[in-house]
């Protein structure tokens, strides 16, 4: 399948955005643990080449993109996630603050603090079947 990735995101009073179309694999998988469906959606960004896996529920959003891994978890500042930046790991906090799930796109807002808990930046991702 096609998606259309967006990210808008605000960081230092400044306005980022991303946005490609790319190849993905999708699936919905079932957390039996947690008692809930994860809508799943394997691609590579164009530019760099670089795999990514979003992982998306009502409850919770996981992203994994090469060297970072997000938790972010609805309505709690949630500290189990990283980047690595030369071979250094950096943790940081999450928080996810609105999620919308409809069949052809899944739209979320989060935010991201460093470990002293200082606004790294404010981001709003959709993707969308094209």
């Amino acid at each position: 399948m096609k998606i259309k990735f967006k990210s808008q995101a605000i960081q230092n009073d400044e306005p980022i955005n991303v946005e490609f179309e790319t190849d993905a694999e999708y699936e919905i998988f079932y957390d039996d643990e947690n008692d809930l469906n994860y809508h799943t959606y394997h691609f590579k960004e164009p530019k760099t080449n670089q795999a990514n896996r979003v992982e998306i529920n009502e409850k919770q959003v996981n992203i994994f993109a090469g060297p970072t891994t997000l938790i972010i978890k609805k309505d709690e500042r949630y500290s189990n996630s990283y980047i690595q930046v030369n071979g250094q790991e950096f943790s940081l906090i999450t928080e996810l603050l609105g999620i919308n799930i409809q069949d052809q796109i899944k739209t979320f807002k989060y935010k991201l603090f460093s470990a002293n808990e200082d606004l790294m930046g404010e981001f709003v991702v959709s993707i969308e079947h094209v």
